[in-house]
């Protein structure tokens, strides 16, 4: 009997390290992706913001994924996303102010969606 009861506490604890994990892994890209939006609404030029935006962006898709259950969140990824192309556009025509707006805008979606 001890046996089996340890290999159910032995299960139980490897069952909780693995759901941690993907829990800690949905948050991963959404912090990345606030991250980068957080430092393209900083940034003082259209190449930096840009950057930082076109590197926010690469973590929205995996975001959205994590957070599937979550329509709510996703909605917030979403409206972020939309915002951070919309910088990286107005940056490629060097209108570094109005780019960092629109990055500033797409941070309070993606601190929405982090929480």
């Amino acid at each position: 009997m001890s046996k089996k009861f340890l290999s159910i506490g032995i299960s139980t604890i490897l069952a909780t390290c693995l759901f941690s994990g993907l829990a800690f892994a949905k948050e991963e890209h959404t912090s990345a992706a606030l991250e980068h939006a957080t430092a393209a609404a900083a940034a003082t030029d259209a190449t930096g913001v840009s950057a930082h935006a076109t590197e926010a962006l690469k973590h929205t898709g995996p975001a959205k994924t994590a957070h599937a259950p979550h329509p709510d969140v996703v909605k917030h990824i979403e409206e972020g996303e939309v915002h951070l192309k919309a910088a990286v556009d107005t940056a490629s025509k060097g209108d570094a102010a109005s780019a960092a707006q629109h990055a500033s805008v797409a941070k309070t979606h993606l601190e929405a969606a982090d929480k």
